[in-house]
């Protein structure tokens, strides 16, 4: 039996050992944390909407891991997106651009994103509580050369209004409620308020045409499906997953008529670039078509009884014939990433 003095030492000696044995344990785990890599970037671009991007991220930073990134681009907000709210997110960076344009955000996020595959989120979107564990899961379940995958994106209507609207009027309000994981490489279902994207076919594609994309007050969109198409057309699959859910905002201004025609037209000018850009379309020939099928869709507007749907087509059709006559030359845009971004306009 050991003396009590001669036990206590042991024990004293036993103690400290562990003690060294978990404090090595420790500096090496920390060590190994500090060089986990990026599995993920998350790319938020915002222009004046500073209430939606504080929804947005109060809902994305409880979920934010060493493996994740988010990175914030202001587009030119005015006054500037601040960075006080996001001091104590170290995983969060704010870069703000001195040019708008939602394409141009988009590829200056790509090129500083570190992570093989990008989220991308509205500003006005707000992720559901599991949404970044669903995208990381998705990752490693997604088959080699996926290029893209749309996500589940249900829409935040405002309260008190008519939700009622006419097909046609939904598809543009970028909101999808589709069921099942799937490859949908033939038939692509996604809107860019809530998409997966891979870091490599972005860039292997050129980035996002600057001339297809929301500016200011000016309603031109379609990068993304033009984005996404190339990438179909360059042999990479593009899936669609309903786990990784997350609602966007829908503005009150949007559920009026007036937005809705304002709307189409845009999106005819947004449709004969995207032929152009994609299949070297004749642009003559188009608005040509356009120029006959415009009167009449008008006329017909008179008869509608679905909320103005003949008549947002005609201002589609007017659309395209406004397309050829616009600055922007209508010949495809060249790579985004060739010699790096311009720095002026960061």
């Amino acid at each position: 039996m050991l003396e009590p003095r001669r036990l206590a030492r042991r024990c004293c000696s036993c103690f400290a050992r562990q003690w060294r044995a978990v404090w090595r344990h420790r500096r090496v785990s920390t060590k190994r944390g500090s060089q986990i890599g990026i599995a993920l970037s998350i790319i938020i671009c915002t222009h004046n909407r500073p209430k939606d991007l504080k929804s947005c991220l109060a809902a994305l930073t409880p979920q934010l891991r060493d493996s994740v990134e988010v990175i914030i681009i202001d587009s030119a907000s005015e006054p500037p997106a601040t960075a006080q709210p996001l001091a104590e997110h170290p995983h969060i960076r704010l870069h703000r651009l001195t040019k708008p344009g939602l394409s141009l955000a988009r590829n200056v996020a790509v090129s500083l994103s570190k992570g093989p595959w990008l989220a991308f989120l509205d500003d006005d979107a707000v992720p559901d509580s599991g949404w970044m564990d669903e995208i990381l899961a998705l990752i490693e379940r997604l088959p080699p050369r996926t290029g893209a995958a749309g996500l589940y994106t249900y829409p935040l209507w405002p309260p008190g209004v008519d939700t009622n609207l006419p097909e046609l009027w939904n598809e543009h309000l970028s909101f999808v409620e589709l069921d099942g994981e799937m490859d949908l490489t033939n038939a692509p279902v996604f809107v860019g308020a809530n998409m997966l994207l891979h870091r490599q076919a972005v860039i292997e594609a050129g980035g996002f045409p600057e001339h297809l994309s929301r500016q200011g007050q000016l309603l031109i969109s379609g990068e993304d499906v033009y984005m996404v198409e190339k990438l179909r057309r360059a042999g990479w699959s593009i899936w669609y997953s309903s786990r990784p859910r997350a609602g966007h905002h829908i503005p009150r201004d949007r559920l009026e008529s007036a937005w809705f025609r304002k709307r189409m037209f845009w999106q005819g000018v947004t449709y004969l670039r995207q032929r152009v850009y994609l299949d070297a379309a004749t642009p003559v020939l188009l608005a040509a078509r356009s120029v006959a099928a415009a009167p009449i869709l008008m006329g017909l507007s008179l008869l509608d009884s679905q909320r103005g749907t003949r008549l947002a087509r005609a201002m589609w059709h007017l659309g395209i014939v406004r397309a050829l006559f616009m600055r922007q030359a209508l010949r495809p845009p060249g790579s985004a990433f060739e010699g790096g971004m311009n720095s002026s306009t960061r």
